[in-house]
């Protein structure tokens, strides 16, 4: 399961517990791997991210006001040392709380997979960062996130060979009790 906590086994540099080459492993089918040779045990990625834009609404930015950068602000921690007592400051440059992104998430659905498996545990593991966070010092307060689904498509074989607009079908509806709450 993604969610279940399981990992590899394979060091993969400074990380010591790799992804799982167990090409059975739903993490696996969902995010793909990269053991072994390309003919023999490799899996691509079902998932693309898309860049994330930054959202500036006029009037609605306040939180960008006082900020250090034109959208980005310096926070100042400080590490004591605990037998000399001597501070140690530091600054991390990061993004406002309240900003808001824009992005676009592709789930690919290939002939021999489980359609339905991998669309409710994608939906899944958004919930999961969600209540989680994203990159570094999130036991410090940065990187927690909430995401607000506003569409998702469906776009068959169909709509790739013809190119026609009248095959994608919004399926936001029907996907609606998947999203993360």
């Amino acid at each position: 399961e993604l969610r279940d906590g399981t990992l590899g086994t394979k060091p993969m540099g400074a990380v010591k517990s790799g992804p799982s080459e167990d090409q059975k492993d739903l993490s696996a089918r969902i995010f793909g791997n990269a053991a072994g040779k390309a003919d023999e045990k490799q899996r691509p990625s079902r998932i693309i991210v898309r860049d994330a834009y930054l959202v500036v609404e006029q009037g609605k930015g306040d939180f960008f006001k006082n900020t250090d950068l034109p959208f980005t602000e310096v926070k100042t921690e400080v590490v004591i040392d605990r037998v000399t007592a001597r501070a140690m400051p530091r600054q991390m440059e990061r993004v406002p709380a309240g900003a808001k992104f824009n992005f676009e998430l592709v789930l690919n659905i290939h002939n021999e997979d489980q359609e339905a498996e991998l669309v409710t545990n994608t939906f899944a593991a958004l919930q999961l960062v969600q209540n989680d966070y994203i990159g570094g010092s999130g036991s410090r307060g940065s990187g927690q996130v909430a995401f607000h689904i506003t569409k998702v498509e469906e776009r068959p074989r169909a709509f790739y060979v013809s190119l026609g607009e009248e095959h994608k079908k919004d399926v936001t509806s029907d996907l609606q009790s998947l999203f993360p709450k």
